[in-house]
Order: structure tokens, then C-alpha cells, then sequence
């Protein structure tokens, strides 16, 4: 769909494509009850402005489930994003969007990845099982991760990477394989109010700096500056 604007697209069941679902320079679009599994990408979403993603399916796709790429005021709420082999949410250079009630289970790579994109809210979501981080925010500014559940990931609960003036609350982050939080050449990062319950490590090096955060927080910074410390997180 290109230069398309106002329409309603549910209840389909779409496979087998290299884009399940593909909107380019189209604007104000409700895609709602679809079903999209087995294509390359589940959708993509492309210099478009005001659609609304709520309530599909996007599973077992070769790349992402859901791809945004200079995006803005999207809505993606209460999807499932399921078992697609690469990150379940790619967020690029999209601004000022609603990421909410989502559940984001067993992708590739990243549950929700936000890179280049500012001023997003990402709540309530449950983010489980990623292969590596559950939500990382990378060369982001102006975010807020509120209220998610981030379980049993590969690597960190949360990851917020090269970027600036970001919240992380009142998340509840439990058995991520290495750390709650990870906060690396970031600036300004608020972390306030996140519950964490995190396995002790020991294996090598590494390990031992797991087992150290364990007790103070698990949560890691490396390179940082300016970064607020964490307030009242609960461990």
C-alpha cells in the first residue's frame, strides 16, 4: 500500500510474502485482527505518519514481526509478536509512538528495539524469552519504559545504548540471563522503581561482576555520563 491514507485493513491471514503487510508514505491506517506469519517481515511500515497496529498476530517470520522506519505517532497496541527469527519490534528513526500491551515472546535478536527514535513511550508490555535483550534503546533520546514485565531473556533485561535522557520505571525485570539493566555511554539515564530479581553467576570474570550487581542492584554502567542512580529499585 503506497500514498494510502484512511483505510481499514482487518481480519486477513497473510504468509508467505517478503512483506506480509508493507505501508509506504501512508497515513492514518487502522491494521487490526490480522494474521501474519511465515513471510519475511510481518509488517513494515515505512515515512508514514498515524497508523494504528492493534490487535494481529505477527509470528514465525524470517526477520521482524513489526518494522517501523521514519514512522511517526504509529500506535502498536496489544499485538502478539511471536517466534519471528529476528527482533520482534524494530523501531528506526520513528518518533513520538504508543508501544503498549504488547506480547513480545521467544524472538531473535531483540524483543523491542528501538534505534534512533525519540520520544516514545513503551508500556506494559511483556517482553519474555528474547535471545538477547528484552527492550534495548540504542542512540535514543527522550524515552520512557514504564510498567513492562522483561522476564528470562538471553542477555539484559533492558539495554539503553549511546543515548540520552531516558527513564527506565517501575519495570519488573526477573531471570534475565546476565543483568536487570545495562546502561553504557548513555547520558542522563533516570532508572527509578524497577523490581529485580536476577540469578546469581560464577562463572569467570564476568561472573563475578554478575554476582557483585546481584547484591547492589544488578545494574551495570560502563563509560557513563552524567547518568542518574538508581532510586528505590527493588531487588
Amino acid at each position: 500500500m503506497k500514498n494510502s491514507s484512511i483505510n481499514i485493513i482487518s481480519k486477513n491471514n497473510v504468509s508467505d510474502n517478503v512483506n506480509g503487510i508493507h505501508l509506504d508514505l501512508s497515513d492514518e491506517n487502522v491494521l487490526t485482527q490480522n494474521n501474519v506469519q511465515f513471510n519475511e517481515h510481518g509488517i513494515v511500515i515505512a515515512g508514514s505518519l498515524l497508523n494504528n497496529i492493534l490487535g494481529n498476530t505477527f509470528m514465525e517470520n524470517s526477520e521482524y514481526g513489526i518494522y517501523l522506519s521514519f514512522s511517526n505517532l504509529t500506535q502498536v497496541i496489544q499485538n502478539e509478536v511471536l517466534d519471528n527469527n529476528d527482533s520482534g519490534m524494530y523501531i528506526a528513526s520513528s518518533h513520538l509512538s504508543y508501544i503498549a500491551k504488547n506480547n513480545v515472546t521467544n524472538n531473535g535478536f531483540m524483543g523491542i528495539y528501538l534505534f534512533y527514535s525519540d520520544s516514545n513511550l513503551v508500556e506494559e508490555n511483556s517482553v519474555t524469552y528474547s535471545e538477547l535483550d528484552g527492550i534495548l534503546v540504542h542512540s535514543s533520546q527522550n524515552n520512557t519504559i514504564f510498567n513492562n514485565t522483561v522476564n528470562y531473556n538471553g542477555r539484559y533485561g533492558i539495554q539503553i545504548y549511546k543515548s540520552k535522557n531516558n527513564t527506565v520505571s517501575h519495570n519488573v525485570l526477573h531471570y534475565n540471563k546476565l543483568l536487570c539493566i545495562w546502561v553504557e555511554d548513555s547520558e542522563d539515564t533516570t532508572l527509578t522503581e524497577n523490581d529485580c530479581i536476577q540469578p546469581l553467576v560464577t562463572w569467570g570474570v564476568i561472573g563475578l561482576v554478575v554476582v557483585i550487581t546481584s547484591i547492589i542492584g544488578l545494574i551495570v554502567y560502563r563509560k557513563k555520563r552524567n547518568n542518574i542512580p538508581k532510586f528505590n529499585n527493588q531487588i
